[in-house]
Formats: structure tokens, C-alpha cells, sequence
């Protein structure tokens, strides 16, 4: 065991001193030292002690969140890739202090190693990142939150879920979830199936302390060229009060996008009472489309939702009541969207199972077995149909 010990022993200086009582007085002080001294390696240990158990700095983030940190996922992909507290900070003095985990800033944010493995860089088949079609539009809404979110934690996610891959169809699909100091979840679902498939799917669920819509989004590329596009304020209720309040200054913003106004068919959803008259609906027919018109479009609606639930904060006393319309809500997308036919068809039953319980969390899980013995193939997880006839279908067709 190597000790920390004085230079000279404590034997030698009691033979050779010429003074015996200075001697011994010297001798008696270093065996004193030397009985408080601690191994090497043990300080070494406690040290990293304390910097595993960084999650109390990490809590800043928080902000009164009941869900626990999680340290960030180190990639060994690169020779640049650290933990936030793994080396001493990288000063010009010589003599570094003991390594202690940092403080993080509140408005700080999550890196990307949070997100699973999110954002993507390249396609499945290894095509470069201009064939992940939408990739552009989830890091829009991780910008986003970078500047407006006040705080991003990251919600606990499936295993099943978080990551699959197709075992047979070279395509794979990853989610996570957020919330923030507005929202209680933010949920983003992209599925990479090369240049003939790509679907991005995110919903914002405010927190209960306001009534404003949940936003739903979906993109989707299937067959190579057929693109759709939707974007909501998905309402809580229907009252004209209600839309005045929240749908109506989205008039204005859909107007300069002609594409991405046409009406959505009622073959899935007949009843319509959560969608809003003024959702982004489009076909797309070129994809430079979604660059000069879908993005722009996008990135306001996501600029004014975000502001409108930032001020209607505070608005319900009752929060019980927008739980109910949460579960509402949650309960409707779970045995009508029509997804469950895309998830089942790429990825298996009993995947599209998990996927559509943890997209809609707050619905019954019986409510989708129910569905599925009434009509075969039920209702699914709002990451858009199913571009291939594997049941299910396309929901906006």
C-alpha cells in the first residue's frame, strides 16, 4: 500500500542528529504525521465519490421536478466525448484543487446525449443527413427550448420504446421525452426508414395550471415522394370563448401558406372536436417544399404556442378539470390514430402495443384492447399512418 510519508524516515533522523533531544522531539513529531496520514488512493476514491454523486448539482435543473436526474450517456465514438465532471477544470496553475462536480446554471439544459440517440446524423442505410427529411424540424424544437424552455429535464422512457429497430425492413424508430418549466411533456418520435420513409411526431402537453391546446405535430414522407404534413393547436374545448382565447391568432399565420391549407379527411377521425380550424393540413408535392414553406410555417406556429401557454399560465384553479381533458385527449388518440397499423407492420404487435400505452400515458390501456376486438386493427400513436397498407392506413388520405 503506497503511503504519503515524510521525505526522511523517522529511524534515520534519530541516528544521525547530533542533538538526542532534538532528536527524539523530531522523531516523536513525524510518527505523529505519519498516523494521520490516509493512502493515496483513498483520496483518489473519495474524490470520485463525489463526483458520482453529482446529482444534486444536476437538480438545478429541476426546479421543483418530481422526476430524478439521470447522468448523461458518455458516447465512445470520440476521443472528445467526457462526462460533464470527469476532468479537472483546465486552469494554467499548476497545483489543481480536489475535482468536484460543477454547478449547473438553472437554464442550463440537457445535452444532446440526454436525448437517447437523437438527433441523428445519417440514415439507417447510411445515406447522409439530407434524407432524414424532418431531423431539421426536431432540433428546431430542441433550439427552441434552449432559449424558452426556462428548464429542460428528461422524462423516464420504456426501454422497449426508447430504441428498435426492424428486424427484417431496414428502418428504426428512437423516442424521448422532455418537460419544461411550462409543460409537464414533450414527447418526440422520429422513424428513419431511409429515402421511402421518414415520420416525425411530437406533442406538447402544457401543465395543468392552464387550459391552452396541446400541440400536436406530424410529418411524414412515404413512398418516396408523398409527403404529409400537420400541425395543431389541438383544443381542449370547443367554445367559441375558448378558440377566441387561443385558436384565432392562427388565422393570420396560415394565410401566408396556401399549401398547407386544405382540410383533412374525416375517414379516421369523424369526430373532430380536437383539431382546430386553423390546423397546418398539407400535401406536399416537391420536397423543397418543406424547406421554403413547411419549416417557416412551423417554427411561428411553434413561436406562438409557445408564448400563448407561457402567459395562460396560472389561468385554472381547478387542475382537476384539465387532467380530465388531458385524459380525455388521450384516450381519443389511443383508439383512433391510426398508427398502430404502421408501428405493428414494421416493428411487431406487441411493440405497437408498448408504443401506443406510452404516447398516451394517461389513457386506459384496456381502452386499446377493446378497440382492437371491435374493429381488429385499433386506433394508434400519432405519429401518422401507414403509408404501406399494413393496416392501419394512411389517417389523412
Amino acid at each position: 500500500m503506497a503511503w504519503t510519508r515524510p521525505s526522511t524516515t523517522s529511524g534515520s533522523i534519530l541516528r544521525h542528529h547530533r542533538c538526542p533531544v532534538l532528536a527524539l522531539l523530531l522523531c516523536l513529531y513525524a510518527v505523529v504525521i505519519d498516523s494521520f496520514m490516509v493512502p493515496a488512493h483513498t483520496k483518489a476514491s473519495s474524490s470520485r465519490r463525489s463526483r458520482v454523486a453529482g446529482a444534486a448539482p444536476t437538480s438545478r435543473l429541476i426546479r421543483g421536478s418530481t422526476v430524478q436526474a439521470r447522468e448523461p450517456k458518455v458516447s465512445t465514438s470520440t476521443s472528445t466525448s467526457t462526462t460533464p465532471t470527469s476532468n479537472p477544470p483546465n486552469t494554467p496553475s499548476a497545483a489543481q484543487p480536489p475535482v468536484v462536480a460543477p454547478v449547473v446554471p438553472q437554464e442550463a439544459l440537457l445535452p444532446a446525449s440526454f436525448f437517447q440517440s437523437l438527433p441523428w446524423s445519417r440514415s439507417i442505410n447510411g445515406d447522409g443527413a439530407e434524407t432524414l427529411l424532418y431531423m431539421p424540424f426536431l432540433e428546431a424544437q430542441m433550439r427552441h427550448l434552449e432559449v424558452h424552455g426556462g428548464f429542460v429535464r428528461e422524462l423516464p422512457v420504456p426501454e422497449s420504446v426508447s430504441y428498435t429497430r426492424a428486424a427484417k425492413k431496414a428502418s428504426h424508430m428512437a423516442s424521448f421525452c422532455v418537460e419544461t418549466e411550462d409543460f409537464r411533456k414533450i414527447r418526440f418520435t422520429y422513424m428513419d426508414g431511409g429515402k421511402g420513409l421518414q415520420v416525425f411526431n411530437s406533442v406538447w402537453y402544457p401543465r395543468f395550471d392552464t387550459d391552452a391546446p396541446i400541440l400536436g405535430i406530424d410529418l411524414l414522407l412515404f413512398g418516396g415522394h408523398k409527403m404529409l404534413a400537420v400541425v395543431d393547436f389541438q383544443p381542449l374545448s370547443q367554445e367559441e370563448e375558448y378558440k377566441e382565447r387561443f385558436i384565432s391568432q392562427l388565422g393570420p399565420i396560415k394565410a401566408k401558406y396556401p399549401a398547407l391549407s386544405e382540410s383533412m379527411s374525416n375517414r379516421y377521425y369523424e369526430d373532430t372536436r380536437w383539431f382546430s380550424e386553423h390546423m397546418l393540413f398539407g400535401r406536399l408535392q416537391e420536397t423543397s417544399q418543406v424547406e421554403s414553406t413547411l419549416f417557416p410555417a412551423f417554427n411561428e406556429y411553434i413561436a406562438v404556442y409557445s408564448d400563448t401557454v407561457k402567459r395562460s399560465r396560472g389561468s385554472v384553479k381547478d387542475e382537476e378539470k384539465v387532467l380530465a381533458r388531458h385524459r380525455a385527449y388521450d384516450e381519443y388518440q389511443l383508439v383512433h390514430d391510426p398508427a398502430h397499423g404502421l408501428f405493428t407492420g414494421y416493428f411487431g404487435p406487441k411493440f405497437a402495443h408498448d408504443m401506443l400505452t406510452f404516447q398516451f400515458d394517461l389513457a386506459d390501456p384496456a381502452l386499446l384492447q377493446q378497440q382492437k376486438k371491435k374493429a381488429g386493427m385499433g386506433g394508434g400513436g400519432g405519429a401518422g399512418g401507414n403509408p404501406h397498407g399494413q393496416g392501419g392506413g394512411n389517417p389523412h388520405a
